[in-house]
């Protein structure tokens, strides 16, 4: 829904509380061309996130992605619980990088874009070969002997279908640490990912942009 909340910039507006990644119960009231914001109660303002620049920015990513996801006026309790359960573990500082790998998956689930892990997407037999490949535009991984045909699709190790098994079969986020996964498997995990949210959108989130930069930059201080 969007929804006007007008004066909020005013420090001694009634809204003045409303800051981004704040959960909060609000009141509507019909307007010509949007809903404007009339009473708000704050339940959950998550002050740590506007204190550290990482969290602050995957923050972002996790509402921008979920915004993407959403149908306009279309109620997903199970994805806002998603949301705000992300963003409640960025708050109790669980290592961000794990937590948008299962956050990425579990959106690509609830909104119906749930990657074919088990079986290949052109095929339709189940494999176990310790090499496979991927398509996000066909949904899925595919064996070897599709991927000869097809030919330069990207490849997903056993080791790494394993980790997306393991998430899949989570009900909830997890708060485990990010050396659980191994070098690689990180990369093709946030590749896989990243590749069929991309292609679903039809373009990189914006807020994915800005977290590369200071992940780079991360990267380069601790060189």
């Amino acid at each position: 829904i969007t929804a006007v909340a007008k004066g909020a910039r005013k420090p001694r507006s009634k809204l003045a509380p409303l800051q981004l990644f704040t959960l909060a119960t609000l009141q509507l009231a019909s307007g010509k061309s949007f809903d404007i914001i009339t009473q708000a109660l704050i339940r959950l303002s998550f002050p740590t996130l506007r204190l550290d620049l990482d969290r602050f920015t995957y923050a972002g990513y996790f509402t921008e992605l979920a915004d993407a996801f959403s149908e306009i006026e279309q109620s997903n309790r199970r994805l806002f619980d998603l949301v705000v359960a992300a963003i409640s573990l960025l708050e109790r500082g669980v290592e961000p990088e794990r937590l948008a790998r299962e956050f990425e998956l579990k959106l690509l689930d609830l909104s119906g874009y749930a990657p074919e892990i088990e079986a290949c997407v052109r095929c339709g037999r189940p494999t176990e070969s310790p090499t496979l490949h991927f398509s996000p535009a066909l949904g899925g991984i595919i064996c070897q002997a599709c991927s000869r045909e097809q030919g330069g699709l990207p490849v997903l190790h056993q080791e790494t279908r394993g980790y997306l098994r393991l998430m899949r079969k989570q009900r909830g986020l997890s708060v485990r640490r990010e050396n659980e996964f191994s070098g690689r498997g990180r990369k093709e995990l946030q590749y896989f990912l990243r590749c069929h949210i991309e292609y679903h959108l039809e373009r990189k989130p914006r807020s994915l942009k800005l977290l590369d930069k200071l992940l780079s930059g991360t990267r380069h201080e601790q060189r």
